[in-house]
C-alpha cells in the first residue's frame, strides 16, 4: 500500500503543487505487517490474501486521492500580486493585482498591538482595492496586511487559503500628509500681512463622528514651515510656526507669494514633510489706484494717451516750423545774389 500511494497519490500532488517529489528510503516494511505470514492468517489461501490486499490498495488509493485533490482545487487560485498601502491623512487603502475570477478576496490586518482586525468591505469581495482606515485607528501601531485568495465554491475562508501579505506600515510614521489651506489678510496701513492656516482634515474619526484634525492627532509633533518672496523676485525665504497665524512686516506697495507645508518633526528627514500648498500672492498696493477704484485706473491710462498725443503733436509742429525757417532761409540767400 505504500508504495500505492507514493507511485500514484503523491504524483497527483506533484501535479497541482508543481514540486517533484525527493526519493526516499523505505520505511515501511511489508514483513512489518500482521498479513506477512498470510498462510498462517488466511490458511495458506495466498489467492484472498492477494484479492484482500488488491481491495485495501484501492481503497487507499482512492482515499489519497480525494484528500490531495481536494487541497489541490482548494487552492487552484492565484495570490494577490504587487501589494501597496496608499495612506494620505491617515485615510488608508490597501491594493493589489489581480482582478480576480471564480475567485474573491478576503482581507485581515494584523497589527502589533492589536487582534486580527477585518472590515466589512473587505471579506468575500472582487475589488482590488481595501479601505482599511476604520480598522487602523491605532496610528502608532505596525500593520501587516493579509490578502486572501478564496474560492468561489467556499462558502467563507478556508483555513489554508493562499494568500500574500503586504508590506507593513506604521501610520504615524508612513502616512502623507496632505496640503493644507490658506488665506492672506492685510492691515488698513498696507504693511503687515497674516497667513490663516487650516490644519488638514485626517480620515479618523472622533467618538461624536467629526473628522480629527492633523494637529488633533500629532499635537506638540507638528509645525508649518511658511515659504514666502516677493512677486517681483525668484528669491525664496521660509519661517516656521506652531501656530495657525503667521505675520509678516512688508514693504509697502509690493506683493508677496506664499505657500504653506505641515513638517512632522519626530519622523525620518525624508519623510517628515507634508505636501505644499498652492501659491497664493497678496494683492499690489499702488495706494492710490486702490482708494480710487477703477475710476482712477481709467483716468491714469488717458492721462497717460493725452500726454503720449501732446508730445506728438508738438513734435510734428516744430518740424513743421523749421521746415518753414530753412525754406525761407534759401528764398533770401537767392534774391541776395540777384
Amino acid at each position: 500500500m505504500w508504495e500505492t500511494f507514493r507511485d500514484k497519490t503523491l504524483k497527483v500532488a506533484e501535479g497541482c503543487v508543481g514540486v517533484t517529489g525527493v526519493p526516499r528510503m523505505e520505511v515501511f516494511h511489508l514483513a512489518g505487517h500482521p498479513g506477512y505470514h498470510r498462510k498462517k492468517s488466511l490458511n495458506g489461501n495466498s489467492g484472498l490474501y492477494r484479492e484482500l490486499r488488491r481491495t485495501a490498495a484501492r481503497a487507499l488509493r482512492a482515499d489519497k486521492e480525494v484528500f490531495v485533490r481536494g487541497i489541490c482545487n482548494s487552492n487552484d487560485v492565484p495570490v494577490a500580486t504587487d501589494i501597496v498601502w496608499s495612506s494620505i491623512n491617515f485615510k488608508t487603502i490597501l491594493e493589489w493585482k489581480p482582478k480576480p475570477a471564480n475567485y474573491t478576496y478576503t482581507v485581515d490586518v494584523y497589527g502589533k498591538k492589536s487582534n486580527t482586525l477585518k472590515s466589512k468591505y473587505c471579506i468575500l469581495t472582487t475589488k482590488t482595492e481595501c479601505d482599511l482606515t476604520s480598522v487602523m485607528t491605532n496610528v502608532n501601531d505596525t500593520y501587516t496586511a493579509r490578502v486572501n485568495s478564496v474560492p468561489n465554491q467556499q462558502d467563507e475562508d478556508p483555513e489554508e487559503a493562499r494568500y500574500a501579505l503586504s508590506p507593513k506600515i506604521t501610520p504615524y510614521r508612513d502616512t502623507q500628509i496632505g496640503q493644507p489651506k490658506f488665506s492672506i489678510e492685510i492691515n488698513e496701513q498696507k504693511d503687515w500681512i497674516t497667513l490663516l492656516i487650516e490644519d488638514p482634515v485626517s480620515g479618523l474619526r472622533k467618538s461624536n463622528g467629526s473628522f480629527m484634525s492633523i494637529r488633533e492627532i500629532f499635537r506638540d509633533d507638528f509645525k508649518y514651515r511658511v515659504f514666502y518672496r516677493r512677486a517681483s523676485s525668484t528669491g525664496k525665504k521660509e519661517a516656521d510656526t506652531t501656530s495657525n497665524k503667521y505675520k509678516l512686516k512688508i514693504d509697502r506697495g509690493e506683493s508677496y507669494c506664499f505657500t504653506v507645508q505641515v513638517i512632522i518633526p519626530s519622523r525620518d528627514v525624508l519623510n517628515q514633510f507634508g505636501q505644499e500648498s498652492e501659491m497664493q500672492c497678496s494683492p499690489m498696493d499702488t495706494h492710490f489706484l486702490n482708494e480710487y477704484g477703477i475710476g482712477a485706473k481709467l483716468l491714469v491710462c488717458a492721462a497717460v494717451v493725452i500726454v503720449i498725443v501732446v508730445v506728438i503733436i508738438t513734435a510734428v509742429v516744430c518740424k513743421k516750423k523749421n521746415d518753414g525757417k530753412k525754406a525761407s532761409n534759401s528764398e533770401g540767400l537767392a534774391l541776395n545774389k540777384v
